[in-house]
């Protein structure tokens, strides 16, 4: 067991039009987003929900009252204790890795399963020293733990037990807990933002010696860094080793914020297969670019007003076939591509676009970029709860700026319109991720880290998923979904791509 104080100092509240992306979402007052690929720690408050996720992203979301009631939304209501009497209140709630089942949990330990969930044992005949606070499950869904609010720690099923803070004195009482990706560690938090770190779970950071403005309520871990973030009940938002999306710190709140969880909008499963389309694939005929799974296609290219004529054909073929597709965006720089001054004098950062900041011109062009591609698939009938923004610099083997044909040598401006687009999509409440090399991306945008989802092009034929564990092919701090085989390395007419 590790408590450390905050070594770190917090990111802070900071705009969300600049930072937003759809890694974490954060948690209101009544509601618990969650992931079907990932089950994690619901809040131990009041009335929380968990949602399903599919292949078509967030299908629907349940609210578990305190009542054991269940509230569904487009998602599949498996039942409740609403209709049971109840010794004691639910307080938390746990997805199964499949998103067909769900454990509620009462706060003397009582444990109630539903659909594909397994019961694995409760704390309900035991005599507690402090009340149930919260659950976290195993990643394969077979276990689950539960905290008190002393943090102590119950471990059902194949939950391995790391440690608690049971025979600790401690400053404020535990809220809340959140396992590591892999299940061999947990972290738990105090309502002071304490946090105590067991099994492989690293300590980053807490706000145990900070004034808050509203007690900590929950926490939550990013998979893709191994941090996590603390949520107040004032929707404050405090990252450690984990990326600020935005927060509800500076919103109206009609109740208080009860927790919070990461949201997956991965829709791709390990092994499936498929290709990505655009433009060049406009002639074809349908069983050319049969998907199996997977099917990316291309909205539009640099500049952004350059449209896939043939988008509403190819997105009804790999409907056809089976494939539940997503969409691309190529991207450029207003400096390198011709565009109207509209294009980057309007947006969320007209006013100071307007004194000639480059950086702003540059965020308000990514913004209206994203727009106008998901205005056009829009107008086609398409719509994919995953965008994918293309960033090349035109050729594949082009290591620095000098050679590209679509970005300036600016940095700083180019980092900014991946932000614009970024935030654009953020506010329509999809997933976005980036289509890229390490190279090519490092041309591009520098050191800029998103930590978004990536699309690796230029994977070897023979072995294309060993792109999704080469770090060295990692950019832009994120994890691997798709990885991509080009038609040139194989012969074929289109791309192939293989799901991490």
């Amino acid at each position: 067991m590790r408590r450390r104080e905050r070594t770190a100092a917090n990111k802070g509240r900071i705009d969300i039009l600049r930072r937003a992306a759809l890694a974490v979402l954060l948690i209101s007052a009544v509601f618990i987003l969650k992931p079907a690929t990932s089950s994690k720690a619901l809040g131990s408050r009041s009335l929380r929900h968990s949602a399903t996720v599919s292949a078509t992203g967030i299908t629907g979301y349940d609210l578990f009252g305190s009542t054991g009631n269940v509230y569904s939304f487009g998602s599949l209501n498996l039942g409740g204790m609403g209709s049971t009497p109840l010794n004691r209140p639910i307080v938390g709630a746990a997805t199964t890795p499949s998103g067909l089942g769900y454990w509620e949990v009462a706060s003397d330990g009582g444990i109630f399963s539903f659909g594909d969930a397994q019961f694995y044992g409760s704390t309900g005949a035991m005599t507690l020293n402090k009340p149930i606070v919260g659950m976290a499950s195993t990643p394969d869904g077979k276990g689950y733990w539960l905290v008190a609010s002393d943090g102590g720690i119950f471990s059902f099923g194949d939950a391995q037990f790391y440690g608690s803070t049971g025979n600790i004195k401690l400053n404020a009482p535990i809220v809340g807990m959140a396992s590591t990706p892999d299940g061999k560690g947990y972290w738990l938090v105090a309502s002071d933002g304490g946090i105590f770190s067991f099994g492989d779970a690293q300590f980053y950071g807490s706000t145990g010696n900070i004034a808050l403005n509203a007690p900590i309520v929950g926490m939550a871990a990013d998979p893709s860094t191994g941090g996590y973030w603390l949520v107040a009940s004032d929707g404050g938002i405090f990252s450690f080793n984990a990326p600020f999306r935005g927060s509800a710190g500076n919103i109206t709140l009609n109740a208080p914020i009860v927790g919070m969880a990461v949201s997956s909008l991965d829709p791709y499963a390990p092994g499936e297969s498929g290709i990505d389309l655009s433009f060049p694939q406009c002639s074809a005929p349908p069983q050319v670019f049969t998907p199996k799974e997977i099917a990316v296609i291309g909205v539009t290219s640099a500049p952004f007003t350059n449209a896939n004529t043939c988008l509403s054909s190819q997105f009804q073929s790999a409907v056809a076939a089976g494939a539940v597709p997503s969409l691309y965006a190529v991207l450029s720089s207003p400096v390198t591509t011709a565009g109207s001054t509209t294009e980057t004098l309007t947006g969320p950062e007209a006013a100071c676009a307007a004194t000639g900041s480059t950086t702003c011109q540059g965020f308000n062009w990514g913004y209206n970029a994203a727009q106008s591609a998901y205005s056009y698939a829009a107008s086609q009938g398409v719509s994919a709860s995953t965008w994918w923004l293309d960033i090349e610099v035109g050729t594949a083997s082009a290591t620095s700026c000098t050679n590209t044909g679509l970005w300036t040598c600016d940095t700083a401006v180019n980092d900014q319109v991946l932000a614009g687009a970024i935030a654009f999509y953020s506010s329509v409440h999809v997933q976005v991720g980036i289509y890229s090399t390490n190279l090519q991306f490092s041309a591009v945008a520098g050191t800029y880290s998103p930590g978004l989802p990536i699309w690796i092009a230029g994977a070897p034929v023979t072995t294309p998923t060993s792109y999704c564990t080469n770090t060295a092919q990692y950019f832009g701090g994120g994890v691997p979904w798709l990885v991509q085989v080009l038609a040139g390395e194989y012969g074929g007419p289109v791309d192939l791509d293989y799901a991490c």
